[in-house]
């Protein structure tokens, strides 16, 4: 029986390999990596057993315990996408791993994976533990950690707690806004706005509202770079 893939992993498949779905055995085997952008499903990936490297970018939704049958991967990235948690990854082997500009609020399942050098998670709706607890005891056994500071933590914590579907991050000392998966945007890796501080603050203070508005700029913004 042939498999029906989200059309955005036939396509990530045909990059890879030439050709899209149905793929022989050997060419499943051949994948070491795999780029995929804007899936709603990441169903069929689980027979890429020998990949290494896999980029999921801007996908909604994705869930980790999918991800985690290829226990062959030692990078991954999954960005501006619904990634919420990071239960059941089970025996993956990861050496690189980057998770920025998701909705990931709990850090504590990293705590038992011993192979990650290089970890990311900037712009993720932390817990104060996983925050002020988790990301401290994963740097002292050695681990980089990239992360957002905390005024960025703050505020995007703020949005999620006032039921708004934002986070935010600082690139290239900007910081932006964004809304990841698919809740407002087709396209939630492409044209965050820029803002400040101190509009996000106030408009968080007096109308959370308002951050809609805030948001909506990013055609304007993402036409000036």
């Amino acid at each position: 029986m042939s498999q029906t893939f989200d059309p955005a992993v036939a396509k990530a498949l045909e990059s890879a390999i030439g050709h899209g779905p149905p793929l022989e055995d050997a060419e499943w085997r051949k994948l070491k990596e795999l780029t995929i952008h804007h899936a709603r499903d990441l169903t069929g990936i689980e027979r890429c057993a020998e990949l290494t490297m896999l980029f999921v970018l801007g996908c909604d939704a994705v869930d980790i315990k999918t991800i985690s049958r290829l226990t062959s991967l030692k990078s991954l990235v999954v960005t501006d996408s619904g990634l919420t948690s990071l239960d059941g990854m089970g025996d993956l082997s990861l050496m690189q791993f980057d998770i920025s500009q998701n909705l990931v609020t709990d850090l504590t399942p990293l705590l038992s994976l011993r192979n990650v050098q290089n970890l990311d998670t900037i712009g993720n709706p932390l817990t104060v533990e996983s925050y002020d607890e988790v990301l401290p005891e994963l740097r002292g056994r050695g681990m980089y950690i990239t992360s957002s500071d905390r005024s960025e933590w703050e505020l995007t914590l703020r949005m999620q707690e006032a039921g708004l579907p934002f986070i935010c991050y600082r690139a290239d000392n900007i910081l932006r806004l964004a809304s990841p998966g698919f809740r407002l945007t087709k396209l939630p890796d492409y044209g965050h706005s820029a803002v400040t501080e101190d509009e996000l603050r106030k408009a968080l203070d007096e109308d959370p509202q308002r951050v809609y508005r805030l948001f909506d700029r990013k055609d304007q913004v993402w036409s000036l770079e």
